[in-house]
């Protein structure tokens, strides 16, 4: 009987504590980090592969484009 009692609660317990917004969180630790100069501009936009794909690298500095890519994720 204590079996039936517990399962709803271990359920939930498992299943509250896996979070889908692992890449969010991620993105949010990295603009950090970026921000702060733990890790260089440079290694941010090779990994979420920023001004690979059009010319926003030569548009904006770097500075300006870690904002706005930052900024989305911030207030998630």
């Amino acid at each position: 009987m204590k079996r039936f009692l517990l399962t709803p609660f271990l359920l939930v317990f498992i299943f509250g504590c896996n979070n889908p917004n692992k890449t969010i969180q991620q993105r949010k630790i990295d603009c950090a980090d970026a921000s702060a100069g733990v890790i260089s501009y440079n290694d941010f936009f090779k990994k979420y592969k920023i001004g690979i794909f059009d010319d926003k690298r030569e548009d904006y500095t770097d500075n300006e484009l870690l904002k706005e890519f930052c900024e989305f994720y911030i207030f998630q």
